[in-house]
Order: C-alpha cells, then sequence, then structure tokens
C-alpha cells in the first residue's frame, strides 16, 4: 500500500516535458509511445512506420533493417500480452533496448579492431535516439529519486519496509517506473541512481 502511494504522489515529480513536448501531450501508459497534439502530430510508432517507407523508398537498406527490427520487437511484445504474456513493453522501451543491444556490440567490435563495424553501430544508435524524448541525467534522477523517498516517507513508508534496504530500494525503483515508461531514462539508469541514494545512507 505504501508502495502505490508513493507512486501517486510521484505524479508531479515527473518532468513538466519531454523531448521538448508538454508532458500532457505524451502517453505513456500507451504501447505505441504516443506523443500526439490535437494538431495530429504522429506518434512514434506512426513515425518509426513513415521512416521504414522512406527507407524503403530510397533503397538505404541498412536504415530499412533497423527500423524493421524495431517494429518487429514492438509487435512481438503485443503478440505476447495477447498469449498471457504480461505487459507489452512501450514503444520507447524496446527502443531503449535496441540502443543497449547496438551499444554492446559496438564494444565488441572495437575490441576485436573492428572500428567499422563499431561505427555502423554508433550510427544506428545515434538514429535511434532521435525518436526518444530529452534523457534525464544522472544527476536529475538521484533528485527524484531523493523526492520519491521523501514523499514514501511521508506517506506511511516508515517502519519495518525503510529497514531492509533490498526491500525499500524495490519500492523506489517501482515509484519510478513512469519516467521509465515516458522513454526518459532506463531501468537500468533507474536501478542505478536508486542504489547511489541509499548506499551509506542511514534507513
Amino acid at each position: 500500500m505504501a508502495a502505490t502511494n508513493a507512486s501517486k504522489t510521484l505524479q508531479h515529480l515527473l518532468p513538466r516535458s519531454v523531448g521538448g513536448l508538454p508532458s500532457r501531450w505524451i502517453s505513456s501508459s500507451s504501447t505505441s509511445g504516443s506523443v500526439g497534439k490535437e494538431d495530429g502530430t504522429k506518434t512514434i510508432l506512426e513515425l518509426l512506420k513513415s521512416d521504414l517507407k522512406d527507407a524503403m523508398r530510397s533503397k538505404d537498406s541498412s536504415r530499412a533493417a533497423m527500423l524493421r527490427s524495431v517494429l518487429s520487437d514492438h509487435q512481438y511484445s503485443e503478440k505476447q500480452v495477447g498469449g498471457g504474456g504480461g505487459k507489452p513493453s512501450t514503444i520507447t522501451q524496446i527502443i531503449q533496448k535496441q540502443i543497449q543491444k547496438r551499444k554492446e556490440a559496438s564494444e565488441q567490435y572495437l575490441n576485436a579492431k573492428r572500428s567499422d563495424l563499431s561505427e555502423k553501430e554508433e550510427a544506428e544508435i545515434e538514429s535511434l535516439k532521435k525518436f526518444l524524448p530529452r534523457q534525464l541525467e544522472d544527476q536529475e534522477i538521484l533528485t527524484k529519486v531523493e523526492e520519491a523517498f521523501e514523499s514514501f516517507k511521508v506517506s506511511g513508508g516508515e517502519g519495518k519496509s525503510t529497514t531492509n534496504p533490498k526491500k525499500l530500494e524495490g519500492i523506489l525503483i517501482r515509484s519510478l517506473s513512469e519516467l521509465v515508461e515516458s522513454g526518459s531514462t532506463t531501468n537500468q539508469h533507474v536501478s542505478r541512481n536508486v542504489k547511489s541514494f541509499l548506499q551509506g545512507r542511514e534507513i
């Protein structure tokens, strides 16, 4: 119950804008990553599909393959839900995962002294980043972790939960899940900053 209350109190802690757009234009719960406005601005999913068509028309096979990979992962996520697989990943979460995969591949290519292939991965990373909102810096996330911790205490979370660092860590990470769903950061970044915040803190 405390975690639920804390999550509710965090609504006002989310960024006022994401990628330069007012947060009211963004549907963080939508798996399509809606950034649609009243004037009909396309969703992230629509932009991906539109870019894929452009890549195919221009015979840019490398870019087309990259975009197909994202759309394929999104389609798979949707099907998993239909088969009882739980909540689908948002399109921004899928893009984040695709970026992480390419970062790992780029590092492996560098270690193998294949700078040409590493540069290709890095170029695709930059292309994918353009579909994401502005990414929060570590200091911004840390500030929100601290605010989440204070909100948790105010909402009645003091007691046994706060004496168990692992349990508190999980509560804070879940409380900040909307930051991840909005595409402003990743689970890994939130988890890392929550651990950093709790290290050496008297609970």
